[in-house]
């Protein structure tokens, strides 16, 4: 962090451009709308399983809302609400809105590396998904 380099430029000073692993990397996708559908669902159960009460807690607790683990997604919208500069379902929308572009911005990111084997999982069951990626597994040893 220091030098203000990459950890790439020192792999590749020190002759590493590729690892000494067979690794294979499988990346999860669905379509953006459903993907949206289900980043909804989650928050609307993270409010009906606690979350204002938890951040309510840390506050309580003395904690401050400008530390890197309370401006992640949730603890900041809803430390927002709690703080007076919103309303609840204000807050429930910026927490649905910026895990929806924390979502794409994921993707965009993960999208670029050619490595990555998607595995569309939109219709599909948790088991199914692994007996794919199983057998993709399997067909490339």
């Amino acid at each position: 962090m220091l030098t203000g380099l990459p950890i790439s430029d020192f792999h590749k000073r020190a002759g590493r451009t590729e690892t000494e692993y067979d690794v294979r990397l499988f990346g999860l996708t669905m379509s953006r709308s459903a993907l949206y559908e289900r980043i909804e669902r989650r928050v609307d159960e993270q409010i009906k399983s606690g979350l204002v009460e938890e951040v309510r807690g840390l506050l309580e607790k003395g904690y401050d809302p400008e530390l890197s683990s309370l401006r992640g997604l949730g603890y900041k919208q809803i430390a927002g609400y709690l703080a007076g500069q919103y309303d609840l379902q204000t807050a429930v929308d910026l927490l649905k809105r910026d895990t929806r572009r924390f979502a794409k911005r994921q993707f965009t990111w993960f999208r670029a590396d050619p490595r990555i084997y998607w595995v569309d999982v939109e219709r599909r069951s948790p088991s199914e998904t692994a007996d794919e990626v199983a057998g993709l597994l399997r067909a490339k040893a």
